[in-house]
């Protein structure tokens, strides 16, 4: 079982390493790698070392979290399509999950070659109880089909579709309401060289952004 969570984590907080503890917990996984993504398409403020840097500090806090640099490597944009390609290629026999967010889901058809991701992997995506979610008519009927929804109380093998592609996860649990571009906007509020305390991140995370002072212009 290889468990995948990407990102860009800008910065990563308190609310991706949930995330992460979650599926490890309700999947009971050894590992889950979150994978940064180097190059965005859109506009990148923050080098791809600040981010990589406070990635490894927030996996730091949990043994089965491991900070992922492949993408880092490539020389063109980052796609999840590449990423689940290459990971299929290295292991053709094995559970592949890819995890994302409530707000990833719903603008999942806007992704590069996004009805592909599903023969490459399995779709894990956490959202809170009770949340109904406003899909369009395609997205709709594809978590209908694909969708398969543990009961609350699955751990292990019961939280696992079968096969090692081809469906959707609906893991239901209780959500941090936090975001990174929240966090960047503090941080951009705060004035001159008073510093205020980083909320929603590690310790670790907070010390590192403080040291390098990022965040403080204009994003």
């Amino acid at each position: 079982m290889i468990a995948l969570y990407g990102g860009t984590f800008n910065p990563v907080h308190v609310g991706h390493l949930h995330v992460a503890a979650t599926v490890a917990d309700r999947l009971q996984l050894p590992e889950i790698r979150l994978v940064l993504s180097a190059r965005p398409p859109h506009r990148d403020p923050v080098p791809v070392g600040h981010r990589l840097q406070m990635l490894e500090l927030g996996c730091a806090e949990d043994d089965r979290f491991v900070a992922d640099d492949r993408e880092v490597q490539r020389r063109k944009a980052s796609y999840t399509v590449d990423t689940l390609i290459n990971e299929r290629r290295r292991h053709p026999y094995s559970a592949i999950y890819w995890v994302i967010g409530m707000d990833s889901l719903l603008t999942l058809r806007s992704w590069y070659q996004w009805w592909r991701l599903l023969d490459l992997a399995h779709l894990v995506v956490v959202r809170r109880p009770g949340y109904r979610l406003q899909l369009d008519p395609v997205l709709r009927g594809l978590v209908q089909h694909r969708g398969f929804v543990p009961p609350p109380w699955a751990r292990g093998s019961d939280c696992r579709p079968r096969g090692v592609a081809g469906s959707i996860v609906m893991l239901e649990e209780p959500m941090l309401a936090v975001s990174a571009s929240s966090i960047r906007q503090d941080l951009r509020s705060c004035s001159g060289s008073v510093r205020q305390p980083v909320r929603d991140v590690t310790p670790a995370v907070a010390d590192y952004i403080a040291q390098h002072e990022l965040y403080r212009s204009t994003d």
